[in-house]
């Protein structure tokens, strides 16, 4: 089965995203990002395909016992490769290190390891566009929009999992 490991966003900050999400897929038509139905989350170990999540599970909740609350911030816009609109996400350093370390433990136990976990860079999906054109018209609406800074707690490591055509919550593990 597909899975990826996040940190799930939950509150306003997650309310904001997908109205924001709704309001401009609405507005040009990009019905894709509405249908994708992804809950707010913030990538820590980019998708992978295993049988059997069990090893996964424990390296996740070894990392969250061992990992205390960190922080988080939330908002601004940025664009990627000229399609896509992506939160800006600024980690603390401990957020960071629980990264790594969620990554190094997922290593040791043979899930395969991408380019981009190694080479990591927080954000959070807003919305795609079609064609690089539409994607003009979305970043000059986003960017004539007020953008709200959240301060959050990095306080879960959440797993999800796609077994059909949506993502969905397998499994969250809060950090205490």
């Amino acid at each position: 089965m597909k899975y990826g490991i996040v940190y799930l966003v939950r509150g306003d900050a997650a309310e904001y995203h997908q109205n924001l999400v709704k309001s401009a897929g609405l507005k040009f038509g990009e019905m894709k990002v509405l249908d994708r139905n992804v809950p707010v989350h913030v990538t820590l170990k980019f998708n992978f395909f295993i049988d059997d999540i069990g090893q996964v599970e424990e390296v996740v909740k070894k990392v969250t016992m061992e990992s205390k609350p960190e922080k988080i911030r939330f908002g601004d816009f940025k664009e990627f490769n000229g399609i896509a609109a992506v939160s800006k996400n600024e980690l603390s350093e401990g957020s960071l290190d629980i990264q790594k370390r969620l990554i190094d433990g997922l290593k040791a136990i043979g899930v395969e390891i991408h380019s981009r976990d190694l080479d990591y860079k927080p954000h959070s999906t807003l919305i795609l566009g079609s064609t690089k054109e539409k994607f003009k018209l979305i970043w000059k609406y986003l960017n004539s929009l007020e953008k709200p800074i959240f301060d959050l707690k990095f306080d879960n490591i959440t797993i999800l999992r796609k077994p059909k055509d949506a993502w969905e919550i397998h499994k969250v593990f809060e950090i205490k």
